[in-house]
């Protein structure tokens, strides 16, 4: 269960500026990544700064703030550190999180602590337009990546399923810069040998190093019959484009009678 880690109402820009690494109860810290997700995401907590080599076993711990531990994991400590891997629930509530960590000898006796903290939100993300056939263009917006720590936005396109998407840096994307203010729209092409039906737009806010700060942002997008004019126009412009074309040929051919 343990493996490295590297749609909707918007939630406010405030949640969005918590860290997630924070020692709170003793020397033992790390990180969750990422730091803001949705319900029934996956988190990478990588735990470090156990005493070493009296820590032998790390335990974790996962809460709502002002709620009860719904979670728990424990692994061998490796140099003081370990890496857990941890679903939430589908059901889990949007609010803030503590992840409890103590750091256990031989006998189970726990000799250091620490906290860490994670963010469950609503994220969300609009596609438009939200269907269309292979080669659509369309653009992918949201808000909420982390203010001056957001290198870049990251869209794939993959089969839609009930399970949530894990960040993955090695995935093809479509990468753009955000907004200052941690809006971000990003242009997408529906991709070519898609076959029909529905598929899922994922977007995270990625930092410099690589690794997903929030997300996944995610959202229905339908490939239906047709095609896409080459010049990359929506194919309701042609309709239009033809009855102008009538109108000027018929304004031509009434004034060359009138000429006559």
């Amino acid at each position: 269960m343990r493996t490295a880690i590297a749609s909707c109402a918007f939630v406010a820009a405030a949640v969005f500026t918590t860290p997630a690494s924070v020692s709170a109860a003793g020397s033992a810290t790390g990180q969750v990544l990422p730091e803001v997700v949705p319900p029934g995401a996956t988190i990478a907590i990588d735990v470090f700064n156990c005493p070493s080599p009296a820590t032998t076993t790390i335990t974790i711990e996962i809460l709502p703030d002002g709620g009860v531990g719904f979670l728990d994991d424990s692994a061998a400590a490796v140099d003081g550190g370990a890496l857990f891997t941890e679903v939430l629930p589908t059901d889990a509530a949007v609010g803030g999180y503590t992840v409890r960590i103590f750091c256990k000898d031989t006998d189970a006796t726990t000799i250091d602590t620490g906290e860490l903290t994670f963010t469950v939100a609503t994220l969300g993300l609009t596609l438009s337009p939200s269907s269309g056939p292979v080669g659509t263009q369309f653009t992918a917006s949201g808000s909420g990546c982390p203010v001056g720590r957001t290198e870049f936005v990251a869209v794939w396109f993959q089969g839609a399923g009930d399970d949530v998407p894990v960040w993955d840096p090695l995935h093809t994307a479509v990468t753009a810069t955000p907004n200052e203010d941690g809006t971000f729209a990003v242009p997408v092409t529906a991709p070519s040998g898609t076959a029909l039906g529905e598929y899922l737009v994922v977007a995270w806010c990625v930092s410099e190093g690589g690794s997903a700060l929030t997300g996944p942002f995610q959202r229905a997008f339908t490939v239906t019959q047709g095609t896409v004019p080459a010049t990359g126009a929506s194919p309701m412009v042609w309709p239009a484009l033809a009855v102008v074309l009538v109108g000027v040929t018929l304004v031509a051919v009434a004034r060359r009678r009138h000429a006559a």
